[in-house]
């Protein structure tokens, strides 16, 4: 992994599990880690353009993004999910990767 060596990466849902041993692991191949996570509330659209604001400041922009933020919860399953928890379950990375790429720059 020696390419990826001081390379800027931001790790989305980084606070737990697959998220923050993919953070751990990059830190530990020398690229420089931006982890983020939600708490309870969702996350608002300012609230993403600061991180990338902060980033691009402070770094002159992203190398990777790993857009793992997720959630579950209660009517989610694979054959008895109702289509509005999917909604909100799926939205949460499609939410990010859309800021990403057309207002986070």
């Amino acid at each position: 992994m020696a390419s990826l060596n001081g390379r800027i990466v931001l790790v989305t849902g980084a606070s737990a599990g697959i998220g923050l041993a993919t953070a751990e692991t990059l830190a530990n191949h020398g690229m420089k880690v931006i982890a983020c996570a939600r708490n309870i509330h969702a996350i608002e659209e300012e609230e993403v353009l600061v991180l990338f604001k902060g980033i691009a400041d402070k770094f002159g922009g992203l190398d990777v993004l790993v857009n793992n933020a997720g959630m579950g919860g209660s009517g989610t399953g694979l054959l008895t999910g109702q289509y509005h928890a999917w909604q909100d379950m799926l939205n949460v990375p499609l939410w990010h990767d859309f800021l990403k790429k057309n207002k986070g720059r």
